[in-house]
């Protein structure tokens, strides 16, 4: 007689998402705010030093990755297991709380900036019904499928994303304006501070 798996361990299967899925998950989204949303608010707040705000913004979420890298390299934990175990669940309550309000802020100006960004460049140019179409399918997708399913799809789908935005980096490159970037350094290095700070939350891939 055929044995059949339980309802909650089904549902688990269906849930679950491994870390190289993840990882081409956020592989699609980041060229979306990186490209596309971040040159136009640098070039807002830095002119044409957009550039030095920007190395500045890469230097400082580069440390963050190494840090986290070299940390959990030499003590074998995560911050928050290594809080928990020498200062208590409380201490790591805390953390978690401190954490959790970072990744709400740092992810809501993104995802606002996103939402005018669209707004913009597709409601004047194209019907809402042809733009909001494809989230209700990938949501009925999800639905159906479970993460299993999208996880799938991102095993899948690298090649359809990839090949876009490398003909969108190529097709950019012959109409660019190069000497709008010019002159470096026209403005004093805190505007180019400050610009990385009011775009910082586009530099923290590498904290969460």
């Amino acid at each position: 007689m055929e044995k059949v798996a339980p309802m909650s361990l089904t549902n688990a299967r269906n849930d679950a998402i491994c870390t190289r899925q993840l990882a081409f998950f956020v592989a699609f989204f980041l060229p979306v705010g990186k490209l596309l949303e971040l040159p136009s608010l640098l070039a807002h707040y830095a002119g044409s030093d957009l550039l030095i705000a920007a190395f500045l913004g890469t230097v400082a979420e580069f440390l963050a990755f190494l840090f986290l890298v070299l940390f959990c390299k030499r003590t074998g934990e995560t911050p928050l297991s290594f809080v928990k175990l020498r200062l208590g669940k409380l201490a790591c309550g805390i953390l978690v709380g401190i954490y959790t309000l970072f990744l709400l802020l740092f992810s809501a100006l993104p995802i606002l900036d996103l939402e005018r960004f669209s707004h913009a460049a597709f409601s004047d140019t194209a019907p809402s019904f042809f733009v909001f179409t494809p989230f209700f399918f990938f949501s009925a997708f999800v639905c159906t499928k479970g993460l299993k399913g999208l996880g799938r799809s991102a095993d899948l789908t690298p090649v359809l994303f990839l090949l876009p935005t490398l003909a969108l980096l190529i097709m950019s490159v012959g109409q660019a304006d190069f000497s709008r970037l010019l002159p470096v350094m026209e403005k004093p290095i805190t505007i180019s501070l400050k610009a990385a700070l009011k775009t910082a939350p586009y530099f923290s891939a590498a904290v969460p």
